[in-house]
């Protein structure tokens, strides 16, 4: 994406921006507001509003990251790097969520085998348990592992509502679609 005028009105605001004038900055906030919105949105989709919100706000950060670190003598627009500076930021931050999700789900009970007694077995035993947990993550939607993660931990499904910021409902609602799948899955294998 090449600039097409070097002294459009967001170069002139970029300049004034990044020499401190709170004004500038307002109005490039005020005109990349879209954008941040869009992609934030989009990247939401599954999660609850109170990520949407997250994410929002990681849009910003990365918006202000990228003002910070463009160079106004690239070939590159600024909207387009400020939009894969956005874009970038909120991968990562999905990327922690489900690492964080991953990880809740992983540990194997330890009375499930003795390591001193099989130490084959507690492998096997462990092998076979994250595969399983892998799968589950694939089959389901992302809200759905949140849910599900949060279900099989202890929490009724009014806990995990107010956790994630949602109507008990759909909460409810994600539970019958999960066993519904798992049924499906363990019946097929």
């Amino acid at each position: 994406m090449r600039k097409s005028n070097p002294e459009n009105q967001t170069d002139v605001l970029l300049r004034r921006a990044k020499m401190g004038e709170e004004e500038a900055f307002s109005a490039l906030l005020e005109q990349y507001s879209p954008l941040m919105e869009t992609l934030a949105r989009r990247f939401a989709q599954g999660f609850s509003e109170e990520d949407y919100r997250d994410l929002r706000q990681e849009a910003a950060i990365a918006f202000c990251r990228a003002l910070e670190k463009f160079d106004e003598s690239s070939d590159v627009s600024f909207g387009y790097f400020a939009k894969v500076c956005i874009e970038n930021r909120l991968t990562s931050w999905i990327r922690r969520q489900r690492k964080e999700l991953h990880q809740a789900v992983e540990p194997l009970p330890e009375e499930t085998v003795d390591r001193a007694q099989d130490p084959t077995r507690y492998v096997l035993e462990k092998e076979d348990y994250l595969a399983l947990c892998e799968k589950i993550r694939d089959l389901l939607s992302e809200q759905e592992y949140r849910v599900w993660t949060l279900f099989i931990s202890g929490h009724t499904a009014g806990e995990i509502a107010g956790m994630l910021g949602c109507e008990k409902k759909s909460v409810e609602n994600a539970i019958f679609r999960v066993r519904r799948k798992l049924r499906v899955f363990l019946l097929s294998h």
